[in-house]
């Protein structure tokens, strides 16, 4: 029988698979016949064969995203090194497939906006997929990981931002005003996407509830919903009555749950709710 871990690493490697089989084609049909340079090795790869005509831009992202891995090991820990090193490889390795078994004849349609469109939001989507469980697609996203890590920058889209702005710069030079403006539009909403879609990966629900029912409600939340929650005693200022506030976090599912129970057991609680993105602790992310 496996361990938990074991899932957790069975998991997090059909992810990374995935995720980067849609970023390899994205790139692949998507990025590199319209020279789209928003971001990344990848980019940057497009953005130098470009301006040297080299015909092989996953052949240079791979040489390139080698010298970056050892940066994601030394600055980033061994874990996020293996979970990176096979994105990166695989990566690499399934843009040289699709350029030797599936050569292009050009674009596959004729409007470079909706291509950009969809390249944009499912890169934005497969990207946060990879930074959620501490991996990314190597290049740049380590260079942005290890820059959120050492400096002030919280925000890894902001990092990328800062880190791939030379790539939109260079696009300009090589491909063109129209391509540089695509890519700049691309990185941007590509950059605040990805903190939007892992906030809502890690989206949960803050209660403080104040009730006079504290037992039936936390024996609901421990008991039936699996979570921890905290209590402290109160008064109410104009009733003058004893009371007893509540503070519990979950998942949506669950705190849709909490809400039908808290109606059920005390219609006269007060229930504060609140969205929240960054829990640490037991049963969420451990503490950094």
């Amino acid at each position: 029988m496996m361990s938990k871990s074991d899932k957790i690493i069975i998991k997090d490697m059909m992810i990374i698979t995935g995720a980067i089989s849609v970023m390899a084609m994205l790139t692949y049909f998507f990025n590199i016949p319209n020279n789209f340079c928003f971001g990344g090795i990848s980019g940057l790869a497009i953005a130098i064969s470009g301006a040297v005509g080299f015909d092989s831009p996953a052949t240079l992202a791979a040489v390139i995203n080698v010298v970056l891995l050892f940066l994601g090991f030394i600055f980033l820990g061994k874990s996020f090194g293996i979970k990176s090193t096979y994105a990166s490889l695989l990566l690499s390795f399934e843009l040289a497939m699709f350029e030797r078994f599936i050569p292009r004849s050009g674009t596959i349609t004729n409007q470079p906006l909706m291509e950009l469109i969809f390249s944009v939001v499912l890169n934005g989507f497969v990207s946060a997929s990879l930074f959620n469980i501490g991996a990314s697609s190597g290049g740049s996203d380590i260079v942005a990981m290890v820059i959120k890590k050492y400096t002030a920058v919280n925000d890894i889209g902001k990092a990328l931002l800062v880190c791939d702005s030379i790539v939109i710069i260079s696009c300009y030079f090589i491909f063109g005003i129209q391509s540089g403006m695509f890519s700049t539009m691309g990185l941007a909403v590509k950059a605040f996407m990805i903190d939007g879609v892992m906030e809502r990966f890690n989206l949960c629900k803050y209660f403080t509830i104040i009730t006079t029912k504290p037992v039936e409600i936390c024996d609901y939340i421990t008991k039936v919903l699996k979570r921890g929650a905290t209590e402290m005693d109160a008064k109410g200022y104009f009733t003058n009555e004893d009371k007893t506030v509540i503070f519990t976090v979950l998942n949506c599912r669950q705190a849709v749950m909490l809400q039908h129970v808290v109606k059920e057991i005390d219609k006269n609680s007060f229930v504060m709710i609140t969205n929240t993105s960054e829990v640490m602790g037991k049963g969420f992310k451990d503490l950094l």
